[in-house]
């Protein structure tokens, strides 16, 4: 089995697109492992608006881009498993 690392963050909108095309570089995504954290640290009610649009755009939108770029290797394979690690911070 190889593995392969490409580095960024999940919420670059062209990382999706990076891993995918990593990926079928060696035959299709099989796994996928996103791992991401939440707003900065902070207490809860002193949190901007542009604090929660960034946490929405880590925690949503990025593993959602990289799912619909990866998945679909996934099921022309027949398979694969995808982990999502995340965190949440707030006081």
């Amino acid at each position: 089995m190889r593995v392969e690392a490409v580095a960024g963050s999940i919420a670059e909108p062209d990382l999706a697109a990076r891993l995918a095309a990593a990926a079928q570089e060696m035959g299709g995504a099989r796994a996928l492992v996103l791992n991401h954290g939440g707003p900065p640290v902070k207490p809860m009610m002193a949190l901007t608006d542009e604090d929660w649009s960034g946490a929405f755009e880590t925690m949503v939108v990025g593993p959602l881009r990289v799912m619909r770029a990866l998945v679909p290797q996934m099921q022309a394979a027949a398979g694969g498993r995808v982990l999502a690690i995340s965190s949440f911070t707030g006081g």
